[in-house]
């Protein structure tokens, strides 16, 4: 017999019920340590001097205006990250507009008896499942969100995935934002599962989550986070860093 249940899990907003079967995604290998990933160096031209850095009542941050998620994209953190990245970029573009226009891998979703997903698609690929949530829906990597910020910035997005974490820092220093995969709570989690994908073994976290990084100082971080549309959120820093590691250490900007 089937038995139904409900979890709060990966993007969607907390007090959301969704189906425990819609993971969102994290860039592991079978062993959870993160998979060997592609490392870009940040252009540091415009590099500006960074004030205050230290001071936690006065944190050095970018002003971009936030953007919620929902109702419409249940799923859709990754690109409303995106949409608030090119705003800052000087080139709006509604979430909406993102959500059509990037990339997917349709391959279809095979569950168990028990509701446990044997195969699906790879975020790797593109997004994976339904973004509205109206279906069961996942999330995106790196790769595909950079390909989406290209078609709108042409030759300017800058994949920070793999570098050091002070790279992904200087990046916001020079007054530019950068989207990083972390956790619905910023912090490291101990859930994983995974799935066969097109390409391989899927391995996720009910947790994943991408936000808008604005501003930093010596103890914390500043996001924009599209789950509760707050712009300048403070965040652990150290936290943060571990649950951006567990994610693959992705980050994406612009040059």
């Amino acid at each position: 017999m089937l038995i139904a249940f409900l979890l709060f899990i990966g993007c969607s907003a907390p007090g959301t019920a969704v189906s425990s079967t819609t993971y969102n995604h994290s860039p592991i290998n079978s062993d959870n340590q993160p998979n060997s990933l592609t490392t870009a160096e940040p252009d540091q031209q415009n590099q500006i001097d960074q004030t205050d850095t230290s001071s936690t009542s006065n944190p050095n941050t970018i002003d971009v205006a936030a953007q919620w998620q929902e109702p419409e994209l249940l799923y859709g953190c990754e690109v409303t990250s995106v949409s608030m990245l090119l705003d800052a970029a000087g080139h709006p573009v509604d979430k909406m507009e993102l959500a059509d226009q990037v990339p997917k891998d349709p391959t279809a979703e095979v569950k168990a008896d028990d509701g446990t997903i044997l195969s699906w698609g790879d975020p790797d690929t593109g997004f994976v499942g339904d973004i509205t949530g109206d279906n069961d829906g996942y999330g995106v990597n790196h790769g595909p969100i950079v390909k989406l910020v290209n078609q709108y910035l042409p030759g300017k997005a800058l994949d920070l995935t793999g570098s050091p974490f002070n790279k992904i820092l200087d990046q916001v220093a020079s007054g530019k934002p950068v989207v990083v995969w972390t956790t619905v709570d910023f912090t490291p989690t101990d859930v994983w599962v995974s799935w066969q994908g097109p390409n391989g073994p899927v391995n996720i976290t009910y947790n994943e989550h991408a936000a808008l990084l604005v501003g930093f100082n010596d103890g914390e971080v500043f996001v924009n986070d599209p789950l509760d549309d707050t712009a300048a959120k403070a965040v652990d820093r150290e936290s943060f860093m571990q649950s951006w590691e567990q994610l693959g250490e992705q980050a994406v900007s612009f040059n």
